[in-house]
C-alpha cells in the first residue's frame, strides 16, 4: 500500500476512537422534566377530596388524559394565576 497506509490507518483509528467516545456518552442521559403538552386545558375547582375523586372519575370516564393537580385562584370563571410554563404535577392513575 506504500506511504498511504500509515496515514489511512491513523485516520481510521481516529474516526473509530471518536465514534466509540461519543457512543459511550449516550448512556448518560439526563432525565428531562415533564412538560405540559399543548392542547385543551380544563380547570375544575374542588373543595373536598370526595369532589376531587368524583371530578377525576368523570374526566377519566370521558376520555381525559394528562390529568394534573394545581392550586390557584379562580375569579369570575378565570384562573388568574395559572402559569402555563410551570412544571405539571401529573396525577397518576
Amino acid at each position: 500500500l506504500g506511504p498511504v497506509a500509515p496515514v489511512t490507518g491513523a485516520a481510521v483509528g481516529a474516526y473509530a476512537g471518536s465514534l466509540m467516545g461519543s457512543m459511550s456518552q449516550t448512556d448518560e442521559v439526563e432525565e428531562m422534566p415533564d412538560v405540559r403538552q399543548a392542547g385543551m386545558l380544563v380547570g375544575i375547582a374542588v373543595g373536598t377530596p370526595d369532589e376531587e375523586r368524583l371530578a377525576l372519575d368523570t374526566l377519566r370516564r370521558t376520555g381525559a388524559f394528562n390529568l394534573e393537580r394545581s392550586n390557584g385562584q379562580i375569579i369570575d370563571g378565570d384562573w388568574i394565576d395559572f402559569d402555563p410554563l410551570s412544571l405539571p404535577d401529573y396525577i397518576r392513575p
